[in-house]
């Protein structure tokens, strides 16, 4: 029994240290992976920077042949514009306001801002002017119309004064008319006056009166006619009457 016990105890302890060899093999797997992969990604990486470095090799020698380009163009350039640079020597050297070809350089950079400043000077002033048009454009077309309506208010006036004149004839015409009806009726009147005044002298001189009525006074002299008229209506009906009764007398002794 005893010896059972210990094998087994043995069998155990060695299932233990079995045990934790697998744990530590499998650690040493996962670790040996891990660093496996880290190697991977570092040979990659690694690749990775060798090729962006070649790309920047690349760029760079594109970059030095451009430059390389660039500058026999500007050496070129330089040997072609030389002769300036000798001409500016030799105008300097003639020259005596300019000593060195930098200040006749200088000077016409100077020239140059000035009439840059001139030319922006000039196109505000350009501006100025175009917004003065403008303005004056509308100013005339303002007053153009002004004048327009005047002038049709005028025109409305003048036929107006027309119309107020044609009207004022017509009133002249009719005043003149008037005028002279007013005379004829004057006339008229004035012989009508001297007829009544005639009359009532008459009337006065039957009645045996020399005084003369006032020629103004024609009511006065009317009722007077009209009065004796009246007495000589009255006069000869009653020398009617008489005449009648007399003939009447006569006949009935005429008969007897």
């Amino acid at each position: 029994m005893d010896s059972l016990k210990f094998r087994r105890q043995e069998l155990k302890y060695k299932e233990g240290e079995l045990k934790e060899q697998i744990v530590k093999f499998e650690k040493f797997l996962k670790e040996n992976d891990s660093k496996r992969k880290r190697a991977y990604n570092k040979a990659n990486m690694e690749q990775e920077l060798i090729k962006q470095k070649e790309r920047d090799i690349l760029k760079l020698l594109q970059e030095m042949d451009r430059i390389i380009q660039q500058n026999i163009k500007l050496k070129k350039k330089l040997q072609k514009y030389a002769i300036y640079l000798n001409y500016m020597e030799q105008v300097t050297q003639l020259s005596e306001e300019f000593q060195e070809p930098t200040v006749a350089k200088a000077r016409f950079e100077t020239l140059i801002i000035t009439r840059d400043d001139l030319l922006m000077s000039e196109g505000e002033n350009q501006a100025a002017i175009k917004e003065i048009k403008n303005r004056l454009t509308k100013f005339v077309k303002q007053k153009s119309n002004d004048i327009l309506m005047y002038n049709n208010d005028l025109t409305n006036k003048q036929n107006q004064l027309e119309r107020a004149k044609m009207h004022t004839m017509k009133l002249e015409a009719s005043w003149t008319v008037i005028q002279n009806t007013a005379a004829k009726r004057t006339l008229v009147l004035g012989t009508v006056r001297m007829a009544v005044q005639n009359l009532h002298n008459i009337v006065k001189k039957e009645q045996g009166l020399l005084m003369e009525c006032p020629v103004g006074e024609i009511n006065g002299q009317l009722d007077t006619i009209q009065q004796y008229l009246l007495d000589l209506k009255e006069m000869l009906i009653d020398i009617y009457k008489r005449d009648t009764v007399i003939s009447a007398s006569t006949l009935l002794f005429l008969k007897k």
